[in-house]
């Protein structure tokens, strides 16, 4: 008997029915096998380490277990699991920005509770399954909301740089993040699809800051030296290469199994990998250089040992956005 068959076989239809698929519980025991033996490793590595460096990768570890602790809670909670931690993530992504040195001349307490009563109320769409009310409506309920509350609390000086911050803020760190339950909605799509994304824009970053840190003593060639100077074409070919091996590996098992256009499910998946690294860079390089006009390095210290709550909601801005449209394209028997 398989472990399909015994799934359904064995274990109570109510429990079978809350749990994810066996598939997405391997990958779980498998990153719980793996961030278990990073942690023996860093620690007999670490040991004696008093160095401020050895202290911060002690303390990125332990953030690393926590952001793990509540994925998989997320995950296992289901689509309501998922919105709430996406909610929440979002929530503070905005304060954070909001409260950004460049922000503070424009930012008001009227502004800032429209933007976070808007994606509020995104993600009750989402969570009560009315994802056609979010993709038709939000964009343009965020903007009009932007207006009135800029209206309200300030005069005509600033308006349209008040409203067009506090916009980009909200369609950036609101609205491109909700794709990830979204992503639910889509044909034969379980929570395999939103593990599938988490793995890949993680794996994307990782790699490229381990690449490109070896080349980071002026060997590397930076791809945006005045936004992100330590990422490198290295680190991003690496990342790439990376990515694209785990698309290839995760795709038939985690994503629809239908691939649009008559495409062979090789290439389908090469291309879905691709997609999702580059977004995700891009989001990551966008948000880069708003804390550099901001002045700032990390968003917030809510994270320690990685900064704040933007520094790793970035890649998700566009690389879940990228994914959905993708897995939307038409399918062809």
């Amino acid at each position: 008997m398989n472990v399909a068959m015994f799934w359904k076989a064995e274990l109570p239809e109510w429990l079978a029915a809350r749990l994810p698929s066996p598939a997405v519980l391997w990958i779980f025991a498998m990153l719980f096998a793996a961030l278990s033996l990073g942690t023996v490793f860093r620690l007999v590595a670490n040991r004696g380490d008093a160095t401020t460096i050895g202290h911060q990768r002690l303390v990125s570890l332990r953030t690393w277990w926590i952001l793990f602790g509540f994925f998989a809670v997320s995950i296992f909670v289901g689509q309501l699991g998922v919105c709430l931690l996406m909610s929440i993530a979002s929530l503070l992504a905005l304060r954070e920005y909001f409260a950004m040195p460049n922000m503070r001349s424009t930012n008001t307490p009227t502004m800032a509770a429209a933007a976070y009563a808007w994606n509020i109320g995104n993600y009750v769409l989402l969570a009560s399954d009315r994802p056609e009310f979010f993709l038709r409506f939000s964009p343009m309920v965020g903007l009009i909301l932007a207006i009135i509350a800029s209206l309200l609390s300030a005069g005509p000086s600033d308006h349209v740089r008040r409203v067009a911050s506090h916009y980009w803020g909200m369609m950036v760190l609101g609205y491109g993040p909700a794709y990830v339950p979204l992503l639910l909605t889509i044909r034969n799509a379980d929570l395999g699809i939103v593990v599938y994304l988490v793995l890949l824009t993680q794996c994307g970053d990782i790699v490229q800051a381990l690449v490109g840190r070896r080349f980071s003593d002026g060997r590397g060639h930076a791809i945006t030296p005045h936004i992100s100077p330590r990422k490198t074409w290295e680190g991003f070919f690496g990342g790439l290469i990376a990515v694209l091996g785990l698309s290839i590996a995760l795709g038939p098992t985690l994503l629809p199994p239908d691939t649009p256009l008559g495409i062979p499910p090789l290439v389908w998946h090469s291309l879905i990998g691709t997609a999702v690294f580059l977004s995700a860079f891009l989001g990551g390089s966008n948000t880069s250089a708003v804390k550099r006009d901001a002045g700032v390095k990390d968003s917030s210290s809510l994270l320690p040992g990685m900064g704040g709550v933007i520094d790793r909601l970035d890649s998700f801005t566009l690389a879940a956005p990228a994914l959905f449209y993708l897995l939307c394209l038409p399918v062809t028997k």
